[in-house]
């Protein structure tokens, strides 16, 4: 690649042609507005500048103002509008100067637009400056780019830049292909464009000699130029009447330029095509045999090529001029219009016609004068198809050469997608792996949390089914002491009392009164017996199972790690009327408490209350240890938990904390 670029710059060509076509026109970039006032003003006046002495002065300060744009991408939009300017001017190498510039700066900015864009401009650049090979590799590039970004549009610009380059040194073939390529590109809308890519396939077209088919896409290129709203290109109506002389239909070809030079205020305004249509008019009735005002208008078209310094119309003028003096059989005026034609084409470096030139001197020359010429003929003639064909093969190489960039970049580009797709797919299932770890960790530590919850569920069931038993046995102990107390230590002290009752018939004072005596305590003893009997058989006792299980919970961790429990109750609150599941949940709330209370809290001392304002039964749990931050802290399982059995409960809990003034959790749930 390094290589093809340094060929490319040190190229010295050796033709330059001039196409018919008026497609080499530089197609001014859109200007990115930057709110750079200085700048602007700084532009305005280098675009309204004239002439060249302050050239290099408008340039520098252009220069020391762009660096002083912060905005990299601001500077580029301006270098392009410089440059664009410089080419107006006709620059060109200085236009060459500023888009190698722009093109630098959209690299380091990885601006694939404005890199194409830039190229396209050194494209514009190379081949003004007559370096076709190396104009057709920048617009190979740029196309490279956009086609890189899908911008069809301009992929479609830059194969009619190419096809134009392509015919400028004669590779009519390859000229076709990128026409044709670039019609494809374009919606049926697109008429500006596709007016140039017509236009440049009715040149390859009329290069290869197939007049009637370059008539017809000429005449495509008119109806889209009309469709856009402009009148028909006279360089492309000249076209056709040269393609209706080179079929010999000279009527036709005559009446289009006549049709055409009488409309002279567009001629006047172009006078590059006008000299090209009283030029070929003239010849071409020279050769359809009508002679009249031929060399008058030969010659009036002369003098407007060379006020306008067109040097390749100027060769032609003097061949068909050298043609008419022949046909005039004034030899002396035909032999030098021909040396001038041959002179002015060593001069400007076009040696298109020139052949053609030194064949007709050949000709009317005679003996050693003539065979020189013929020598000339043979001598350049070889020369330029030498030239043609190394173009060509230049061509050729620039194509593979791109094209085996273009396959080198697409193959590092699905390597990289294929890197990047197996990268992304090791990570995703690395990721996957990993989630999938720690998924099952999870799994396990909610599994096992589970079973251990359960677990102390059938312990807790255990301990109330304990002390279920422990409370039969308890309530048969006391219905038998009961029984016994009633049945017999009451029935012989009634049986008593009856007997001192017999024998208060005595009328002995003494007697009576010690009577009274035993009989009033005996009386007191029954009274004592029925009321144990009573309360051994009372209900209430049953009341007091499940707050002998909290009571054990908070003993059993009362200064377990430094920490004094204090429990208070509120006698008033009927459990029997909760069932066993929310005594568990109630149980596991406190407990919970109690575990986070010993595991992260430091505390001193901590307390809890069951209260009850009748509908409620309010439990309140403080401590005084170190607390926590709770906009901070991801509620952890323990406190989700307690919220989860809470709502169980149909009840409302409360967690307020702050660092180092404790923590306090309160649980409110309807009495049942």
């Amino acid at each position: 690649m390094t290589k093809l670029f340094f060929k490319i710059f040190t190229i010295i060509p050796l033709l330059s042609l001039v196409t018919l076509s008026s497609c080499s026109q530089h197609e001014n970039a859109d200007s990115q507005e930057v709110n750079t006032e200085r700048v602007d003003a700084l532009l305005a006046k280098f675009k309204g500048q004239k002439g060249k002495d302050s050239l290099a002065f408008y340039l520098n300060r252009l220069d020391e103002e762009l660096k002083e744009i912060p905005s990299d991408s601001a500077r580029l939009g301006f270098l392009h509008q410089v440059a664009s300017q410089l080419y107006v001017k006709g620059e060109f190498e200085k236009y060459l100067s500023y888009s190698k510039e722009s093109l630098d700066l959209a690299k380091a900015l990885k601006d694939t637009a404005n890199a194409a864009r830039s190229l396209r401009f050194m494209g514009f650049a190379h081949r003004r400056l007559s370096r076709p090979d190396s104009a057709l590799f920048f617009f190979k590039e740029a196309n490279s780019l956009y086609d890189k970004i899908r911008d069809d549009y301009n992929v479609g610009r830059m194969h009619i830049s190419m096809a134009y380059v392509r015919e400028d040194v004669k590779d009519y073939t390859g000229a076709q292909a990128d026409a044709v390529t670039a019609i494809k590109k374009f919606d049926k809308d697109e008429h500006v464009r596709l007016t140039q890519a017509y236009t440049a396939l009715g040149n390859a077209l009329s290069g290869l000699n197939e007049e009637e088919k370059a008539i017809e896409y000429y005449g495509k290129a008119i109806d889209h130029r009309e469709k856009s709203g402009g009148k028909a290109n006279l360089m492309t109506l000249n076209n056709i009447a040269v393609m209706y002389r080179k079929l010999g239909n000279y009527q036709k070809a005559i009446d289009s330029w006549e049709s055409l030079i009488a409309n002279e205020e567009r001629l006047k305004e172009d006078p590059y095509a006008n000299a090209y249509v009283i030029d070929n008019l003239a010849h071409t009735k020279l050769l359809s045999g009508v002679e009249t005002n031929v060399e008058e208008k030969m010659l009036e078209a002369l003098l407007i090529r060379e006020d306008i310094k067109d040097y390749a119309g100027q060769v032609i003028n003097h061949i068909h001029l050298s043609e008419y003096y022949i046909s005039a059989q004034d030899t002396l005026k035909a032999k030098d219009h021909l040396k001038q034609a041959i002179a002015i084409s060593y001069e400007a470096k076009d040696y298109g016609d020139i052949l053609k030139a030194i064949k007709m001197l050949s000709d009317l020359e005679t003996g050693e004068t003539s065979t020189r010429y013929a020598n000339d003929y043979i001598r350049i003639s070889d020369s330029l198809q030498l030239v043609e064909r190394n173009f060509r093969n230049k061509f050729a190489r620039i194509q593979f050469e791109t094209d085996r960039v273009i396959q080198e970049k697409e193959l590092l580009s699905r390597q990289k997608w294929w890197i990047s797709a197996i990268s992304a797919v090791m990570i995703i299932s690395l990721m996957l792996f990993y989630i999938i770890r720690v998924q099952k960790s999870r799994n396990k530590q909610l599994l096992f949390e589970q079973q251990q919850q359960q677990s102390n569920e059938e312990i807790y069931n255990l301990m109330l089914s304990q002390q279920d038993k422990v409370q039969e046995g308890r309530k048969r102990e006391q219905q038998r002491i009961s029984e016994e107390l009633h049945d017999g230590v009451l029935s012989r002290l009634f049986g008593t009392r009856l007997n001192l009752d017999t024998l208060n018939e005595e009328s002995d004072t003494g007697a009576v009164d010690k009577r009274k005596l035993y009989i009033n305590e005996l009386k007191s003893i029954e009274q004592e017996i029925r009321r144990v009997s009573h309360d051994l058989n009372d209900k209430k006792i049953e009341e007091s199972q499940f707050m002998d299980i909290v009571r054990e919970l908070v003993v059993s961790n009362d200064q377990m790690n430094g920490c004094d429990f204090e429990l208070s109750l509120d006698e008033s609150i009927n459990w029997k009327t909760f069932d066993n599941k929310s005594k568990i949940h109630i149980y596991r709330i406190l407990q919970e408490s109690i575990q986070n209370i010993n595991k992260y809290s430091k505390a001193k001392k901590a307390t809890i209350n069951f209260d009850s304002d009748r509908k409620n039964v309010i439990l309140r749990i403080s401590d005084d240890g170190v607390g926590f931050k709770k906009t901070k802290k991801q509620e952890g399982i323990g406190h989700r938990n307690i919220r989860s059995r809470v709502t169980k409960l149909d009840g409302k809990v409360s967690i307020n904390s702050a660092p180092k003034k404790g923590t306090t959790i309160e649980v409110s749930f309807p009495s049942k």
